[in-house]
């Protein structure tokens, strides 16, 4: 699967109005990247229903920065999204300026109360990027319940962590 059968797939879901979840699991399919994702954020952000977004990217290494930005752009502000559980470990082409998107795209979701983000094992996200995804988060005023997964991600230390609680706190 690549990133014509994601844009196929995200048309039809798209077009399925009255969608409330959307759960899918693309792990290491490895000729997904930034286009699949961004014809799936504009997919998904048709529907205007939509509560709880379950997508899994492990290890499709295609995906980088630029991917999960236009994905937050196609998103828009789903205002009935409350439940977000993202999976991009393994995305080795992830670095601080995608978080910092992941963070800015989450910040613009304003009735999310549940979100689990997993970047598992990619090895370009650093500490530069934790507050601006703190940031995001911070503004999230129903914000019930957070799952953050950074292992095996070396870039990342105190400093970042540091930075990541204060804005969150």
């Amino acid at each position: 699967l690549g990133d014509a059968g994601v844009a196929a797939l995200a048309l039809c879901l798209g077009s399925l109005r009255s969608l409330t979840a959307v759960h899918l699991n693309l792990s290491t399919c490895s000729k997904v990247g930034d286009d699949g994702l961004a014809a799936l954020g504009k997919g998904l952000g048709a529907l205007q229903n939509l509560t709880t977004i379950k997508l899994q990217f492990h290890n499709c290494e295609k995906i980088g920065d630029g991917g999960l930005a236009s994905f937050f752009q196609g998103l828009g502000a789903l205002l009935d999204l409350t439940t977000v559980d993202l999976n991009f470990s393994g995305c080795s082409k992830i670095g601080d300026a995608g978080v910092k998107s992941l963070g800015q795209g989450l910040g613009a979701l304003p009735n999310l109360t549940t979100i689990a983000l997993s970047l598992d094992d990619c090895r370009q996200v650093g500490n530069a990027c934790l507050a601006s995804l703190a940031q995001g988060l911070g503004a999230l005023l129903n914000l019930t319940s957070i799952n953050l997964s950074f292992w095996d991600c070396d870039g990342i230390g105190d400093i970042g962590v540091t930075s990541l609680v204060q804005g969150l706190g």
